[in-house]
């Protein structure tokens, strides 16, 4: 199981550190969870361009159970938008708030 998370985490670093952490933190029951916050959080840093270095080491990851976070509760990603398309976004996050 945990070869197939490291095979699809987008940071590449501290292979042995990060098999450590998930034997630490592996349970059956919580597999899903890490599961699914593994795929919100790929899906996030591949939204928002994440450069590699911003994306957190996969034992650090684990340890800090980042698999619990939403990253649904952070600001959108941001994207290339025009100048006319930033503007309707700005009106947009003002009428929100």
């Amino acid at each position: 199981m945990f070869e197939a998370l490291w095979k699809s985490y987008p940071r590449k670093v501290g292979k042995p550190a990060a098999r450590r952490a998930f034997k630490a933190k592996y349970n059956a029951h919580l597999l899903p969870r890490m599961r699914y916050g593994f795929m919100a959080w790929a899906r996030y840093w591949h939204d928002a361009r994440t450069e590699e270095q911003f994306i957190p080491h996969p034992a650090t990851w684990l340890n800090q159970e980042r698999y619990m976070d939403d990253p649904s509760a952070l600001p959108a990603p941001k994207t290339n938008l025009s100048a006319a398309e930033q503007a309707i976004q700005r009106i947009r996050d003002r009428d929100s708030a």
